[in-house]
C-alpha cells in the first residue's frame, strides 16, 4: 500500500473520518441503553399508577423513543462518514475491513435503511477486500 512508506505522523487521507465514524457507531448501544432505562420508568409508572393517567405513560414512551432516534441519527451519520472514507478518500485499512463486515451484518437486522447501509458495507468489504491489505491465509505450494 502507498501509505505504508509515510512517516507514522502522517496518516492517510480520510483516516480521521473513519475513525470518527467507527466510533459513532457506538451510539446504537447508547440508545438502546437510554431505551431500556426510559422503558423501565415506564413500566414503574404503569405499575404505581395503572392506565389511569396515559399522559405520564406516553411521555416516559416518548423519551425511550427520543434516546433510539439520537442513537441511530448518530450511528447514520458515521456510516455516512465511513462511506465518505471509504469512497471518497479510498481510506483501506485491514481493522476496517474487519469494522466495516462486522457492521454491515449488524446493519442489515436494521429495516429498511440499515439493510441498505449494511448491504453497501458488506459489497464494499468483499469485492474490494484485495485493496484492504490483508494477508492471504493461503500460501502457494511449489
Amino acid at each position: 500500500m502507498i501509505h505504508e512508506t509515510l512517516p507514522k505522523f502522517v496518516r492517510p487521507r480520510g483516516h480521521w473520518l473513519a475513525i470518527i465514524g467507527a466510533w459513532m457507531q457506538v451510539s446504537i448501544a447508547f440508545g438502546m441503553i437510554g431505551t431500556v432505562l426510559a422503558m423501565s420508568r415506564a413500566f414503574q409508572v404503569l405499575g404505581a399508577s395503572g392506565i389511569g393517567d396515559p399522559s405520564q405513560l406516553g411521555a416516559v414512551i416518548g423519551e425511550a423513543l427520543i434516546a433510539s432516534f439520537v442513537g441511530m441519527l448518530v450511528a447514520l451519520i458515521g456510516a455516512i462518514f465511513m462511506l465518505v472514507a471509504v469512497f471518497g478518500y479510498r481510506y483501506r485499512e485491514s481493522w476496517m475491513f474487519r469494522l466495516l463486515i462486522i457492521l454491515g451484518v449488524l446493519y442489515l437486522l436494521y429495516f429498511p435503511l440499515g439493510t441498505v447501509i449494511g448491504v453497501v458495507f458488506l459489497s464494499v468489504a468483499l469485492i474490494k477486500r484485495h485493496e484492504f491489505g490483508l494477508q492471504s491465509s493461503v500460501t502457494k505450494s511449489e
